[in-house]
């Protein structure tokens, strides 16, 4: 899909930090491939924070290149993460599934590095989940987040444009802060 929609559809690709040379390889290649950013689960016995990482996150400090930590609310991720905000300054670290267990340990993350946003795709979520993000931790800091194929595209959009929020603030978390965001990528 990124192939035929150049500049609309873009990819993020998931490593497997089996070695710190791995890492580099995996993510040399794949961005060579046209790949946007990176995405981290730490569901396969790799911390945030461990040393195989290291490569991919120097790397994506250099092209200052957008990272999502799939988080579902955990303490030692978030700590994680805020040890590898302050360390990669130029990287953009975004929190996937804003809300989906302890919006305000998000919110909270969010406010303590410049360079760490919250993503608002989650599975369910009440009505006002987005408005709550907002208003924790700015509209600056939100950035609209799908998971397509795996959620309905319709119902993450949905969250959006019901959200009791302006329309400026919804072109600002549907296209703004991803602009600003992806701008700032170093090829």
């Amino acid at each position: 899909y990124m192939k035929a929609c150049p500049g609309r559809i873009l990819g993020y690709v998931s490593l497997f930090p089996s070695t710190a040379t791995e890492v580099k390889e995996q993510a040399e290649h794949w961005l060579d491939e046209g790949f946007t950013g990176l995405k981290l689960h730490d569901h396969n016995g790799f911390p945030y924070d461990d040393p195989a990482y290291l490569p991919g996150y120097e790397m994506a400090n250099e092209r200052a290149l957008p990272v999502l930590f799939h988080v579902w609310g955990q303490d030692r991720q978030f700590s994680a993460i805020l040890r590898i905000a302050e360390k990669f300054p130029e990287m953009s670290i975004l929190l996937a599934h804003g809300g989906s267990a302890t919006r305000d340990a998000y919110i909270k993350t969010a406010l303590a590095a410049p360079n760490v946003f919250i993503d608002t795709c989650v599975s369910s979520s009440g009505r006002g989940l987005v408005e709550y993000l907002v208003d924790g931790a700015g509209i600056d800091r939100v950035v609209f987040g799908s998971d397509c194929y795996f959620y309905s595209f319709t119902q993450q959009l949905g969250k959006i444009m019901g959200a009791k929020l302006d329309d400026a603030a919804k072109q600002q978390l549907l296209r703004g802060n991803a602009a600003r965001i992806l701008g700032r990528i170093q090829r």
